[in-house]
């Protein structure tokens, strides 16, 4: 058999390499669309993800791995492959480790919890109870327990909810801070 040459892919670097990236079989080929993208040394992981979810997951979302041990790499997903509802077939996400070693070869056939971070709501955020949470015609407040044991109401924005647990910001100047007691209702 003759394979010519400008049917052969030619690639360099440090191996092992992983297929990343084809173009669909039966596609007509251009310049844009003829690209192989290869990942880099390591092993990848994929998880299966219900539709819904899967539709607010991009590459580059950042999550964390966990084997049954509780031992966690960062990871952020790096290939989406899309549900099939003709056949039922969920969709998946692939990631790779963003630290300096790659998910260990000893995971390999192993269990593993994937947890992706959809949405981050604020880095400088407190975490609260959303039942501490009083919705005034103004906005929210809060009641803060002082070291009286009086309460007083401190204006506040809840940037985003889930679980029972609201992410609040508290206009500069006001005094909460991670620790601090508040009543919750």
């Amino acid at each position: 058999m003759v394979v010519p040459v400008s049917e052969m892919v030619v690639v360099k670097g440090e191996f092992p390499f992983q297929l990343g990236k084809v173009p669909s079989v039966g596609t007509r080929l251009t310049a844009e669309n003829g690209i192989i993208t290869f990942e880099g040394a390591g092993i990848s992981a994929w998880a299966d993800i219900p539709a819904g979810v899967l539709a607010r997951i991009t590459e580059g979302t950042k999550g964390v791995l966990q084997n049954p041990n509780g031992k966690e790499i960062q990871v952020e997903v790096i290939g989406i492959k899309a549900d099939d509802p003709t056949t039922g077939v969920s969709g998946a996400v692939n990631m790779a480790s963003t630290e300096r070693q790659p998910i260990p070869e000893e995971w390999l056939g192993q269990d593993l919890l994937a947890i992706l971070t959809l949405q981050t709501v604020d880095e400088e955020s407190l975490i609260v109870a959303t039942r501490a949470l009083s919705v005034t015609a103004t906005g929210e407040q809060i009641a803060k327990q002082q070291t009286d044991g009086s309460f007083t109401l401190i204006e506040v924005e809840e940037l985003g909810e889930i679980g029972g647990q609201s992410a609040i910001r508290v206009p500069e100047g006001i005094e909460l801070n991670e620790g601090d007691k508040v009543k919750v209702d």
